[in-house]
């Protein structure tokens, strides 16, 4: 009886092992320029700057090789609310787009004769192979390999520029991949093209959402 019990437990101690080693981690994701449900600030949009934010976190797991980061935006009713929060590490709410499934994600459709129509997923800024010992970036640093995004197709961050009045929501998503991406050299490395390739490889994730609204005139294209 006792060597059942004793079998029994190691059964069930395995089980939980293997379980906890398959659950992806949640990563808490911050920048000391504003904060999760906060507004982003003027000097990283079209109406300032135009430069990239600075972001830190913590909470790599363990075995991590490289780090994602990708800013998109799903664009939603006239009526989009001030604020979309969505909690660190997990799946967005918004339909299509899973964090934990990256894979799933429907890309933003390419420019068409109205390049501006707000459709699918769009994404502003990518950055893939950062090595898993960099813990932050500062304001325009580049520390990994740049994807392209939906404003221009360059690989380059895209100031947030929104079309229309109204509040727009910008989440900011960092990954921690098993890996490095073997990526063949493109101008068009996007948001969907990195979130497949990291299928089978996310260890664990951390989100932050931010909003603005434009209020200024400018002579930039609006996005």
């Amino acid at each position: 009886m006792q060597t059942k019990k004793i079998a029994l437990l190691t059964l069930v101690t395995s089980i939980l092992l293997v379980s906890g080693a398959q659950a992806r981690e949640s990563i808490e994701l911050s920048s000391p320029e504003f904060v999760d449900g906060g507004m982003l600030p003027v000097k990283f949009t079209c109406e300032g700057e135009g430069i990239s934010p600075p972001l830190s976190w913590r909470g790599v797991p363990q075995g991590t090789q490289s780090l994602v980061i990708i800013m998109d935006h799903m664009p939603m009713s006239k009526s989009e609310p001030k604020v979309a929060k969505y909690p660190a590490g997990s799946p967005d709410s918004q339909a299509g787009h899973d964090e934990n499934n990256p894979a799933q994600v429907t890309p933003a459709p390419l420019p068409s004769h109205k390049p501006n129509k707000p459709e699918g997923l769009r994404w502003y800024w990518g950055m893939y192979n950062v090595p898993a010992t960099v813990s932050g970036i500062q304001a325009g640093q580049v520390a990994g390999a740049l994807g392209s995004n939906v404003v221009n197709r360059k690989s380059e961050y895209a100031p947030p520029c929104s079309k229309g009045p109204g509040v727009k929501n910008y989440s900011f998503h960092l990954y921690a991949l098993s890996a490095f991406l073997a990526l063949p050299e493109s101008d068009n490395v996007s948001a969907a093209v990195l979130r497949n390739k990291m299928r089978g490889l996310v260890l664990g994730s951390g989100s932050l959402t931010v909003s603005f609204e434009r209020y200024g005139q400018t002579q930039q294209p609006v996005h």
